[in-house]
């Protein structure tokens, strides 16, 4: 809802623009200090005054909910205060290009300027009698900092890890069929299995021909590799037995 396009707001507008946060919650950032790339944290508080102006219907409305957030900026190190801006309703002509996005993880202890040196390694190796130019240049490369997981992730993930680890063998359960009848399992109950070497058996009228074969995954994906390839011809190539089989239909043989 824009309320600044209301020329007479009326007191539920008003009400709205100036609840700008739950009842009883205290607006938190990230700390000015954090280990977060510098463009981030110089953007939050325009950020913050443009979305609480947006929400408000005039100025007055704004001074009465910034409090709060100029209070919290400060708690997290920020010295600028938030202030009331005007929307202005511009068309921009929209233009889609391609860009190809480079995200490196952020870190304050590196000291090399990762961006300045990705741009700077374009201009060396694409330069503008280059063929590839127009592909890597400083218009169609972007830079843009992903963010490092903060030290609370790090222990969560890690003492998940250890704990996970630390386990007896015996307690954890693993599956090893998933048939829907386990009399039909290919396997005897043991068709999830992965990393074994298996054995067909194809009986011919001439006689009986064996195929040896070899499962990462689990068997039961390669079985329904198998049965696919079998049941359609476009399939026909894809494994030395399945050409067996193809063969055997062809002539006729059951």
């Amino acid at each position: 809802m824009n309320l600044k396009k209301q020329h007479q707001p009326t007191t539920k507008h008003l009400q709205i623009a100036a609840m700008q946060r739950k009842p009883n919650s205290e607006p938190q950032y990230i700390h000015v200090q954090s280990n977060h790339p510098p463009n981030i944290i110089k953007q939050i508080p325009a950020m913050i005054s443009k979305r609480i102006s947006n929400n408000s219907c005039d100025q007055s409305e704004f001074e009465k909910a910034a409090p709060a957030y100029n209070k919290a900026l400060a708690d997290s190190g920020y010295a600028e205060k938030l202030t009331f801006t005007t929307q202005v309703n511009t068309k921009k002509r929209t233009r889609t290009r391609n860009r190809i996005w480079f995200n490196p993880p952020f870190s304050s202890n590196v000291k090399t300027n990762i961006g300045k040196e990705l741009f700077r390694l374009l201009d060396k190796h694409f330069p503008q009698h280059h063929k590839f130019f127009k592909l890597f240049n400083r218009n169609t490369v972007k830079l843009s900092y992903s963010c490092m997981p903060n030290m609370e992730a790090v222990l969560r993930n890690n003492n998940a890890r250890v704990l996970s680890e630390s386990k007896p063998v015996n307690t954890i359960m693993h599956k090893t069929c998933s048939c829907k009848d386990a009399n039909l399992c290919p396997l005897n109950g043991e068709c999830l299995k992965s990393s074994i070497v298996y054995k067909a058996t194809v009986k011919k009228a001439s006689g009986d021909v064996s195929y040896l074969g070899a499962s990462e995954p689990p068997f039961k994906v390669r079985y329904n590799n198998h049965t696919k390839a079998f049941r359609n011809r476009r399939y026909e190539k894809d494994t030395q037995l399945s050409k067996l089989i193809w063969e055997l239909k062809d002539k006729g043989e059951p």
